[in-house]
């Protein structure tokens, strides 16, 4: 699995770990104990059993990603829920989570702040106008100019690069 070693993140630097949540190892987490009583307990007021399942399992995979950075065992970290929802690690380098469909990003930086986005391509019924309301001339033409899922993919893609602009700014 590769998260047998320490790893450390240079100042500026950022590790984007991006994990398939179908598959086999990664669901096997969620039985693990590696989540907290918190985690846990949060998952237990799912209703649904696919949901409850991948919670755990991404809080699990969150564990032994972090714990490489700082040779503290998963199930020892002290991970809490900031304001606005956002878990943050008491000691630790500062990282962040995103899921959409069968994708979950973490991103692990240095102290400062950091952050991640991830979008599993899907049809949108209306890129056109989502891309002519929010994106330059050029932006929506670019958008315009491709089919299907295509196009989509572009409407996100810009975007993923907008968000990010606005985020690093």
């Amino acid at each position: 699995t590769g998260l047998d070693r320490t790893r450390r993140v240079d100042e500026g630097a950022i590790d984007v770990w991006l994990i398939d949540t179908e598959g086999a190892d990664f669901l096997a987490t969620a039985e693990s104990r590696l989540p907290s009583r918190d985690e846990r307990a949060r998952a237990r007021r799912q209703a649904n059993e696919r949901v409850r399942t991948r919670l755990l399992a991404r809080r699990a995979t969150l564990r032994l990603i972090l714990s490489r950075y700082v040779d503290v065992a998963p199930q020892d970290l002290r991970i809490v829920v900031a304001p606005g929802g956002k878990p943050v690690m008491l000691a630790g380098p500062a990282f962040s989570v995103a899921h959409s469909g069968t994708l979950y990003a973490v991103a692990v930086g240095g102290r400062r702040s950091v952050g991640v986005d991830v979008e599993e391509g899907r049809e949108v019924a209306r890129a056109d106008a989502i891309a002519k309301r929010w994106f330059t001339t050029a932006e929506a033409a670019a958008a315009g100019r491709g089919r299907g899922a295509g196009r989509a993919g572009t409407v996100f893609r810009l975007r993923a690069a907008e968000g990010a602009a606005v985020e690093g700014s």
